[in-house]
């Protein structure tokens, strides 16, 4: 029963979060290297702290990003990156796949089953 009601928390988490994203400023820092640009960095981190909160015992609506390294470099605009989380008091990594469209845009792919702890 506790844990229901931790769901339906972390659903209104969620929505919240999604909200506070889209009136974010995109003038956000990172701590490490990337290839995201401004806005794809506000993107991710949207992205990273829901799979956070859906992967660990968390509901920390906002997960500060401690580092971040590139995996792979672009090639035919693809990349990986691994950005490390602190949330709940914990250090999480969470592998990030950039993937490019021919149309515009990028695709952020998080591998909800690839965060761990560090």
């Amino acid at each position: 029963m506790k844990k229901h009601a931790v769901k339906r928390t972390s659903i209104l988490a969620l929505s919240t979060l999604w909200i506070l994203s889209a009136c974010t400023p995109t003038s956000q820092s990172i701590v490490g290297k990337t290839f995201a640009d401004a806005i794809l960095i506000r993107d991710t981190n949207t992205m990273a702290a829901i799979a956070l909160m859906a992967v660990t015992d968390c509901d920390d609506a906002d997960p500060r990003l401690v580092n971040s390294t590139v995996l792979k470099t672009p090639a035919s605009g693809n990349w990986k990156e691994l950005w490390t989380y602190k949330a709940c008091g914990k250090l999480v990594n969470v592998p990030i796949k950039f993937i490019k469209s021919s149309i515009g845009g990028t695709t952020i792919a998080i591998d909800v089953g690839s965060i761990s702890p560090t």
